[in-house]
């Protein structure tokens, strides 16, 4: 279809953009401060709103997986403020993460938000953070 006026032009050389590139509201993002971390409600929603997580980390790689677990499990981190409510907090955990930001060199005056994505372990399905891409922020902006 031609509209009068336009010109046309040819899609040479032209590449589709991913849209991972870009950040929405409803993406799922961990972010880890030098003394708590927090999720967006995406990633809630992801682990079907599962009353408590297990962490586990990657310190080569920067990354942290998370995975539902029952709320008496041994390492089992709840998340939730109450089981009868469910808004979702931030979570303090102050030696964790300042053993986090030394071991990754992180700038303590700084939060890091990364995205996490849908993987699959041993027939389980859990939430990945890869932090050796995260953004880093400092007040509303980010910073390289």
């Amino acid at each position: 279809m031609e509209v009068a006026g336009l010109k046309q032009i040819s899609l040479d050389g032209f590449q589709v953009v991913n849209s991972n590139l870009f950040c929405s509201l409803y993406a799922p993002y961990m972010t880890i401060w030098c003394d708590s971390i927090s999720f967006s409600q995406a990633v809630y929603t992801g682990m079907n709103n599962c009353e408590a997580i297990t962490i586990m980390l990657n310190k080569e790689m920067k990354g942290i997986l998370i995975s539902a677990a029952a709320s008496n499990s041994v390492n089992a981190i709840n998340w939730k403020k109450s089981k009868n409510v469910s808004k979702y907090c931030k979570l303090s955990c102050a030696t964790f993460c300042k053993q986090l930001f030394e071991e990754w060199n992180l700038d303590t005056t700084a939060r890091y938000k990364a995205m996490g994505r849908m993987v699959q372990v041993d027939k389980r399905v859990m939430m990945l953070f890869e932090f050796g891409n995260a953004e880093k922020w400092k007040g509303e902006k980010t910073v390289k």
